[in-house]
């Protein structure tokens, strides 16, 4: 099929950014079974509809070379990505509950899998266990994240780095050492409250989209 030009239509909490590409759910609820329309962001200025992937999530961490998703029937599966987008299953899919991770997972690092289970610390910040998954049928807990800075906007991802947005602020952490993670940086936008995706560039660019 031909690639056609178009505006991206960036849906708030039912976009998914790797790898240079965006992958758009059309569905309202999880009982319909539309495809994702893939656009490319060569040109992030101008969004390239180049087709569409059955592959279906209800959440999803961009890993290198693909995406690790958690899928809507409970499942874990990590995705390859091609050159032009297209995703494809690249290892067998095991049981979220098997993992024991009881919650989804927002971003891999490696092995690492920072899972969110709702917490909330005494000061009122987020806390996501830093679990490793190498065993899949034994999970091992390394340690966790807890910062104010992290809302429930997607997590991203690359070398021991995690970036997260919340309200207008995107916030750099490092995870190197999962037993005592640290914040190294912080950056506030004048885009507007809430920011609502990341994207990843070249080098350390970093690509901010509000509503």
């Amino acid at each position: 099929a031909s690639s056609v030009a178009g505006d991206c239509p960036f849906l708030a909490n039912k976009t998914t950014f790797a790898g240079g590409f965006a992958y758009v759910n059309p569905n309202v609820s999880p009982a319909e079974y539309l495809d994702y329309a893939v656009y490319s962001l060569a040109d992030p200025a101008a969004p390239l509809f180049v087709g569409e992937t059955r592959q279906r999530w209800r959440a999803a961490a961009p890993v290198s070379g693909g995406l690790v998703i958690e899928t809507f029937g409970g499942r874990i599966a990590h995705l390859a990505q091609a050159a032009n987008g297209a995703l494809t299953p690249v290892v067998t899919t095991w049981d979220a509950d098997v993992l024991g991770l009881d919650g989804p997972v927002r971003a891999t690092i490696g092995n690492l899998a920072v899972v969110d289970l709702g917490a909330v610390g005494a000061d009122g910040e987020r806390v996501l266990p830093i679990v490793d998954v190498s065993e899949q049928s034994r999970p091992v807990a390394r340690g966790a994240l807890a910062s104010p800075w992290i809302g429930a906007r997607r997590l991203e991802a690359a070398g021991t780095r995690l970036y997260a947005l919340h309200r207008n602020r995107l916030t750099l952490f490092d995870v190197g050492n999962p037993a005592a993670p640290s914040q190294i940086g912080q950056y506030t936008s004048s885009l507007g409250d809430p920011l609502e995706h990341l994207v990843l560039g070249a080098g350390n660019d970093v690509y901010l989209v509000s509503d």
